[in-house]
């Protein structure tokens, strides 16, 4: 695979060979053999201030809308009819930011699910989803709608605060299979993962799993576990499984195989606490000292893959590039899937993305779309045969409460040699 990044003008141009470090402001380019695809990468441009955690949705009209978060808890919008190229605010029909499930079906009709699944009162192993539907691609919209899941062994546990809570978050991707069933991500807690004392005096392990709805997402059942920490038996990969499986993405293959990436732990050393600093755009102030990133990287990603529609999944292994957080699956209509997934190093640092060009067999061509604190959570859309709009987000703290400065954008384009 060869990696290109175009210069602060609009062509491309080639400046050096190894893997492409993105910097902000700076045009730069790689060329690395390592399969037969090859990459182009645009400048960064700056397309939203004081957000962070940025979520995309293209539609069937072509026109796009990312949100994000903001402070006080805000959530702007932005939406583009050129690809991405230009862009103006707007007010969407219904939420849509990063959190939650957004999928277009054949025949037209958006929907989108709530991140939170709420266990329904003195109904045991059932939880509401709510979830929002348009036929004018997200002009209008008729929601919040109720629905409802069936998560027989669901049980309570810990939010990210340590918390206890009886929710189950609805994340990644919905698909839509041949037959019009869809099938959704979740990652939570079951019965069997409550276990007091583990990840950190948190109680257990998070895994992620699958549910099933033959009804448009109004109703909602439980297919399978897609990974869990019991499927692991190598003691030495549980070492890497600080939350368990959490935040799975999920894409369909041309040949119906479902691949699902999951990350595990964020969890590594940061450099040693210094007096001074070089650099703040990678370097956090702790207790009057100033840190930068270690040498270590955060836990691997982990894949796995169903050959029958979701009901059985393989042994979920762990990736040997890919790490960190909030995986994004996207097949792209040339039949290269892209991941991008970002918190590389500690602190946040970093947001990434990678090629396969046979499935998820082999990936190659790791590519920097950001260096610096981030708080790693990137998405993308398809804008044009091969070419994706990735979005990613810079923070000037680090930290529960990520400071939001802004979100970046840059254009890939990846093909066959």
């Amino acid at each position: 695979m060869s990696v290109s990044r175009g210069s602060l003008g609009s062509d491309w141009r080639p400046v050096g060979l190894g893997f492409l470090v993105a910097l902000m402001g700076v045009g730069g380019m790689a060329k690395a053999k390592a399969g037969a695809l090859k990459v182009k990468v645009g400048k960064t441009r700056i397309i939203m201030r004081g957000a962070n955690y940025p979520g995309l949705c293209k539609f069937a009209d072509a026109s796009i809308i990312l949100q994000a978060r903001a402070h006080g808890g805000k959530t702007p919008a932005i939406r583009s009819t050129d690809a991405g190229n230009t862009w103006k605010p707007c007010k969407p029909a219904a939420p849509l930011h990063f959190d939650g499930e957004r999928i277009q079906l054949r025949d037209g009709m958006v929907l989108v699910l709530a991140y939170h699944a709420v266990p329904v009162k003195d109904k045991p192993g059932w939880y509401e989803v709510r979830r929002w539907e348009s036929d004018d691609n997200w002009q209008t919209a008729r929601g919040p709608l109720k629905g409802q899941a069936h998560i027989p062994q669901g049980a309570p546990g810990c939010d990210d605060g340590g918390k206890t809570t009886g929710r189950e978050y609805v994340h990644g991707n919905i698909v839509e299979l041949p037959d019009g069933s869809l099938l959704a991500t979740v990652y939570g807690y079951f019965k069997a993962d409550v276990r007091p004392g583990e990840s950190g005096g948190k109680i257990g392990h998070l895994r992620s799993f699958l549910i099933k709805s033959e009804d448009r997402g109004k109703t909602w059942e439980y297919l399978s576990t897609i990974a869990s920490v019991d499927m692991i038996t190598d003691a030495r990969l549980k070492r890497h499984l600080h939350e368990g499986f959490d935040e799975p993405t999920m894409a369909r293959l041309p040949d119906g195989t479902l691949i699902c990436v999951m990350r595990v732990g964020t969890y590594s050393a940061s450099a040693a606490a210094s007096g001074t600093y070089h650099d703040l755009s990678n370097t956090i102030l702790q207790k009057g000292k100033y840190r930068g990133p270690g040498s270590r990287k955060t836990s691997p990603l982990y894949q796995t893959l169903s050959t029958d529609d979701g009901k059985t999944w393989s042994r979920p292994a762990p990736m040997k590039q890919a790490c960190g957080a909030c995986p994004r699956l996207l097949l792209l209509g040339n039949g290269v899937l892209a991941l991008s997934y970002g918190r590389i190093r500690r602190p946040t640092q970093d947001d990434y993305i990678i090629f396969s060009g046979d499935g998820g067999k082999t990936w190659s061509g790791e590519t920097c779309i950001f260096r610096g604190l981030s708080s790693g959570y990137t998405d993308m859309v398809e804008i044009g045969p091969g070419k994706l709009l990735c979005v990613f987000d810079s923070v000037t703290a680090w930290g529960p409460k990520y400071t939001p400065d802004w979100i970046g954008a840059v254009d890939i384009e990846v093909k066959a040699k």
